[in-house]
């Protein structure tokens, strides 16, 4: 009888353990479709920013055409080049802006958060599966030694 009581007691042992493990395990699992989402969201915010850009460069070179004819025009258009160079100017700065935004969204956000939900996404596959013939292996252990 005390042998089976101190099995029993053992085995609740590990099962509290695993128990506790899965838990960690099941949360960590639960968390991987909201990264999932947030990548996603991020993924589709860059390429937004890239085609808004992209549209922004081709009407800064509409504008470019109009800023060179006021330059090469007498009169009043002539008057309003300087003015129209330095807004030229500003707008190719936000142009820049937006352009480095992308860039740095693909190559310091998206791409590391892809890879390291990928790299997490292994990691608890093996921890889950070396937890489990662990466990089987401890609990048949105990059975051999009690």
């Amino acid at each position: 009888k005390q042998w089976y009581q101190r099995r029993v007691a053992i085995t609740a042992g590990i099962s509290d353990a695993s128990a506790l493990f899965n838990d960690s395990i099941g949360r960590i699992k639960q968390a991987h479709p909201l990264w999932a989402d947030v990548l996603r969201k991020s993924l589709t915010f860059e390429e937004k920013i890239r085609a808004a850009t992209n549209s922004y460069a081709d009407y800064l070179d509409a504008l470019q055409k109009v800023v060179d004819t006021a330059h090469w025009q007498s009169g009043g258009a002539k008057d309003l080049a300087p003015l129209l160079t330095k807004m030229f100017i500003k707008q190719r700065n936000i142009e820049s802006k937006m352009s480095q935004l992308s860039r740095v969204m693909r190559d310091s956000h998206n791409g590391p958060l892809k890879d390291k939900m990928k790299e997490w996404k292994e990691g608890i596959e093996y921890m889950d599966g070396k937890h489990s013939k662990e466990e089987k292996r401890r609990v048949e252990e105990v059975k051999k030694a009690i």
